[in-house]
């Protein structure tokens, strides 16, 4: 990502699961989006915490996701 950007997470089967790695210095932070009734995570974190950080988000239904890693 050249710019700071917001990666808007829409509702997925459960079971998914992605992981993201930041490579730049640029801020990655994580929405809920549409269909999601639950995005939960420590502390509310929503952000990588930097350069090489690593968020990965796991659906536990259609509708509720978690999201961990190295996240802010």
């Amino acid at each position: 990502n050249a710019v700071p950007i917001t990666i808007t997470i829409p509702s997925l089967v459960a079971g998914h699961t992605t992981t993201f790695i930041s490579e730049t210095i640029n801020s990655v932070t994580f929405a809920g989006g549409v269909g999601l009734s639950g995005f939960n995570s420590y502390n509310n974190a929503n952000q990588i915490a930097g350069i090489y950080g690593q968020a990965q988000i796991i659906f536990k239904s259609s509708d509720y996701a978690f999201l961990g890693g190295s996240i802010i």
